[in-house]
C-alpha cells in the first residue's frame, strides 16, 4: 500500500510525509528521493528506494552513484543511531555482489547454426483487420491504442500510438521497448508520467512513439509470464517467448506500414534498459527499421537458450545503433557486458557509437533526449546534428 502512495513517475520532490507510512513508521521509503547508503558498491556508493522521477520496477534496484553526484533525485535520511559502532562497521561493509557473466571471450553462434535461428521469426501473411480501440489527448500529444491480428495463434496485438500536436503528417515513426516495468504492470496508462519522462521527448520532436504490447506485457498478460519470471531462464517457455515478442515487433512494423500517416521508411528504434538488451534480436530479425537508440543497455546475467542469446544476434546487426550507458551500472557492468555488446555490433565502424556517462543503470534524460534526436536526426531525417 505504501509504494501506491510513494512519490514515483512524479514531477518532482513533495513534503514528507504525504505518502503512507510502512510497517517500520517510515515515509517515502520509496520514491521521493533516492537514498544514499554507506556502503560502496562496485566503483560508486550504494542508493536504494527509487525517486520521484523513478518508476516502481526500480525501487528494489541497488543503484551505484559517484560520491559526488548532486543530482536533485538523490537524498538522504537523517537517523538517530543506537546500535553499537561493530554493528554499524559490519553494516556498512562495501555490497559484494556475485560476479557478473563474462562476455568478453563469448563466441557467437556460426552463420550455419544462426540460420536455423532466424526461421523460428517467420510467420505467414494473414490480413491484420486493424481496430481503433481508445483515443484521448494530454497537454503533450495525443494518443491511439489500436489492436491487429497477432503473427501466431492468439489474442490479438495491440499497440498506443503518441502523435505530437504541433506537427503535420506524415511523421516518422519511432518504436519504444521500454523497461521490465511493463511485464509487471497489468495496464499501461497512456497519461502515465513514465511515458512523458521517459520517451516523451519522441512526440515532441514531431515524431510518433509507438508502443507495441509485447506478449506477457501490460493488458496482454498471458497469465503465466509475470515478475515472477521477469528474467529468463533455459526453458523452452522463454525461448518461445522471446519469439513471440520478435513477431510481435514485426507485425507492428507491419502496421505502421499501412498508416498513410506515417513514414514507415524511416522508423526507429528506441529501447530502454530491457528493451536495450533485447535490441540485438529486434534489429537482427527486423531490417525495417534504419535507426537505434539502446538506453542503458548491455547483455544481461542470464542463461538463455542459444536461440535467443542476445550475443548470437549481436554481429548480425546492421542498424546504425547509439548506446547511452551509465560507468557505474551494475545491471550491465561496462567491461564485461557493455563493452562486448558494442564490439559485437556487426553495424559498420562508422555507424555506430556508445556514450557513457557518469550514471548508473538509470540515465540523465538531459543527456538522452539531446543524443537520441540528433542520432534520429541524421539517420531517419537526413539532418547534421546539433551541437
Amino acid at each position: 500500500m505504501y509504494i501506491r502512495s510513494s512519490n514515483m513517475n512524479g514531477t518532482g520532490v513533495r513534503r514528507v510525509g504525504e505518502g503512507t507510512m510502512n510497517a517500520w513508521g517510515l515515509y517515502d521509503v520509496a520514491g521521493n528521493v533516492r537514498e544514499w547508503n554507506a556502503n560502496q558498491l562496485g566503483s560508486g556508493r550504494l542508493t536504494r528506494g527509487g525517486s520521484w522521477e523513478d518508476s516502481p520496477f526500480h525501487i528494489g534496484h541497488l543503484i551505484s552513484r559517484d560520491p559526488f553526484d548532486r543530482s536533485a533525485d538523490n537524498g538522504f535520511r537523517v537517523a538517530r543511531i543506537t546500535d553499537a559502532d561493530s554493528v554499524m562497521q559490519l553494516l556498512s561493509e562495501p555490497v559484494r555482489l556475485r560476479p557478473p557473466r563474462d562476455f568478453r571471450n563469448v563466441v557467437p553462434a556460426s552463420d550455419a547454426t544462426f540460420e536455423g535461428f532466424r526461421r523460428m521469426y517467420d510467420y505467414d501473411t494473414r490480413p491484420l483487420d486493424t481496430k481503433l480501440e481508445e483515443e484521448g489527448e494530454t497537454s503533450t500529444y495525443r494518443w491511439q491504442k489500436v489492436s491487429f491480428t497477432a503473427a501466431y495463434t492468439g489474442p490479438r496485438m495491440a499497440a498506443y500510438l503518441f502523435f505530437p500536436r504541433n506537427a503535420s503528417p506524415p511523421f516518422e515513426p519511432v518504436i519504444w521497448w521500454g523497461a521490465a516495468n511493463a511485464i509487471s504492470d497489468r495496464r499501461l496508462n497512456p497519461r502515465e508520467q513514465l511515458i512523458e519522462t521517459f520517451a516523451g521527448f519522441i512526440p515532441r520532436s514531431g515524431r510518433v512513439l509507438v508502443v507495441p504490447l509485447y506478449m506477457g506485457t501490460y493488458e496482454r498478460d498471458d497469465s503465466a509470464f509475470s515478475i515472477a519470471r521477469s528474467t529468463g531462464d533455459t526453458t523452452l517457455y522463454t525461448r518461445d517467448l522471446v519469439v513471440q515478442w520478435i513477431k510481435d515487433l514485426r507485425r507492428s512494423v507491419d502496421f505502421l506500414e499501412t498508416r498513410k500517416d506515417l513514414r514507415s521508411d524511416r522508423l526507429g528504434f528506441y529501447g530502454t534498459s530491457w528493451g536495450g538488451s533485447m535490441g540485438p534480436i529486434a534489429l537482427a530479425m527486423e531490417p525495417r527499421i534504419k535507426a537505434a537508440v539502446l538506453w542503458s543497455a548491455g547483455y544481461p546475467d542470464v542463461h538463455v537458450r542459444a536461440e535467443v542469446e542476445p550475443v548470437n544476434y549481436t554481429p548480425r546487426v546492421r542498424t546504425p545503433t547509439l548506446m547511452l550507458n551509465g560507468r557505474y551500472d551494475t545491471n550491465f557492468p561496462p567491461e564485461t557486458s557493455q563493452i562486448p555488446f558494442y564490439n559485437h555490433l556487426g553495424t559498420p565502424a562508422g555507424e555506430k557509437e556508445m556514450k557513457v556517462s557518469e550514471n548508473g543503470h538509470i540515465l540523465s534524460m538531459e543527456i538522452t533526449v539531446n543524443d537520441a534526436l540528433n542520432w534520429f536526426d541524421r539517420y531517419l531525417s537526413g539532418k547534421r546534428p546539433s551541437p
